[in-house]
C-alpha cells in the first residue's frame, strides 16, 4: 500500500484521530491495569517474607544461646567449665541437669554456682573441675537447661573433649 491509498482510504474511514487517540489510551488503561495485579502479586509475597524475617527477629531477641566449653591447663588437670550467652536475651536459672562420668566438678564452686542466676548476653561464668587424666581422652556430655524469655525449658546437650 502506498501513502496514497492510505490517505484514500483514511478519508472513507469514519475514524477520527480522537477514535485514535481513544484507542490508544484503552490499550494503555488495560496494560498498566494487568502490571497493576503483577505488581500486586509480587509486593504480597514481598510482604509475606519482610513479616516471617520480622518475626524470625523478635523471636531471635528473645532467646539465650548458651554454649558450654573447657578451659584451663591440661597436663595439671585443672579445668574451668566454661558457660557463655552468644544469645541477645538474658538467660536465668542456668543449671546442668546431668554429666557424664569422670568429670568431677568441685563441689564446692558448682553449689554457689548453679542454678546461675542470670547470665546476660555476651556475658560468661567458670565452674572449677578436675578432670582424672585418664579420662582426657574420654568424650564427655552434659546437659544444660535454662530459661529464657522465649521459652521456660530450654535445654542443650553438650558433648565435649578435652
Amino acid at each position: 500500500m502506498t501513502g496514497a491509498e492510505v490517505a484514500a482510504w483514511w478519508a472513507q474511514a469514519s475514524v477520527s484521530i480522537s477514535d485514535v487517540i481513544a484507542v490508544g489510551a484503552l490499550l494503555v488503561a488495560a496494560w498498566s491495569a494487568w502490571r497493576t495485579a503483577t505488581y500486586a502479586k509480587v509486593q504480597d509475597k514481598l510482604n509475606k517474607a519482610l513479616l516471617a524475617e520480622q518475626e524470625e527477629r523478635a523471636v531471635v531477641s528473645k532467646r539465650a544461646r548458651i554454649s558450654l566449653g573447657f578451659d584451663g591447663v591440661r597436663g595439671l588437670g585443672i579445668h574451668k567449665l566454661v558457660f557463655l550467652n552468644d544469645g541477645q536475651a538474658s538467660a536465668r536459672k542456668v543449671r546442668l541437669a546431668e554429666s557424664s562420668d569422670g568429670y568431677i566438678l568441685k563441689k564446692k564452686y558448682a553449689d554457689k554456682l548453679l542454678p546461675y542466676p542470670i547470665l546476660r548476653p555476651g556475658a560468661k561464668f567458670e565452674i572449677s573441675a578436675t578432670i582424672a587424666e585418664e579420662e582426657h581422652t574420654k568424650l564427655f556430655m552434659f546437659k544444660v537447661q535454662w530459661e529464657d524469655d522465649y521459652s521456660l525449658n530450654n535445654e542443650e546437650t553438650f558433648h565435649l573433649a578435652r
